[in-house]
């Protein structure tokens, strides 16, 4: 669900929220790899990181989810409010501000498309120039996507995800359809899982083919950590 649909201050709620949801799921799959491999010895890296993004899914995405309803469901006129239209002008705002967040914050480019060329040029004359170059774009681009793209584009999902939960489960109302009967709690997991199972079996694929990677480069390695080193 797009939360440009929901008014302003609710909108900041969910988003923070959201947030929160996003840092408890992270926090999920970290502790779950690290009870893998200090209590019941799990070196694989491939096996850890799969089975710490199923528990990121499943425990602190799905989970934290219904926890987020159960707890709105205390109290259905305070959740009720949630469910505020925003005015035009408000999803106008919205749709700049998501506009001004995916531009990056790093211009690996300062001077344009000749500046570019001229580097070009260079680079591929040179093989130093050429790895120097390349190292300094990969910098950017991890910088970019893991600091920048990434926790943005994660809250603003997560919020959305609560506000999708909380109208199906807790008000039973659409802001742009007609009022609806509240789904019980009991529909949450077959329901949530079958519009995000996609999703989560390519993070568990993800995390496992990253694992095994970061591991067949550095055979030695347990950790992320080690690796870096």
């Amino acid at each position: 669900m797009s939360l440009e649909r929901i008014a302003g201050p609710d909108r900041n709620r969910l988003r923070l929220h959201g947030a929160l949801l996003l840092l408890w799921s992270v926090l999920v799959g970290i502790a779950s790899s690290a009870v893998l491999l200090h209590i019941f010895q799990v070196h694989s890296m491939a096996v850890r990181y799969a089975v710490g993004a199923a528990a990121m899914y499943f425990l602190g995405f799905l989970g934290g989810g219904w926890c987020y309803a159960a707890w709105w469901n205390q109290s259905r006129e305070r959740a009720s409010l949630l469910a505020m239209p925003a005015s035009q002008e408000e999803q106008v705002s919205y749709q700049e501000l998501r506009a001004l967040l995916r531009k990056p914050l790093v211009n690996p480019f300062p001077n344009g498309l000749k500046w570019f060329l001229e580097i070009l040029d260079y680079v591929f004359l040179d093989r130093v120039g050429f790895l120097l170059f390349l190292a300094y774009a990969l910098i950017v681009a991890l910088i970019y996507l893991f600091l920048i793209y990434f926790p943005v584009i994660g809250v603003e999902t997560f919020a959305g995800y609560l506000a999708e939960v909380v109208l199906e489960f807790v008000i039973g109302a659409s802001v742009v359809q007609k009022i609806l009967k509240p789904r019980a709690l009991d529909e949450y997991w077959p329901v949530m899982v079958k519009k995000t199972w996609i999703t989560g079996c390519l993070l568990v694929a993800a995390s496992g083919a990253a694992g095994f990677l970061i591991q067949y480069w550095y055979p030695g390695a347990e950790t992320v950590f080690q690796a870096l080193r």
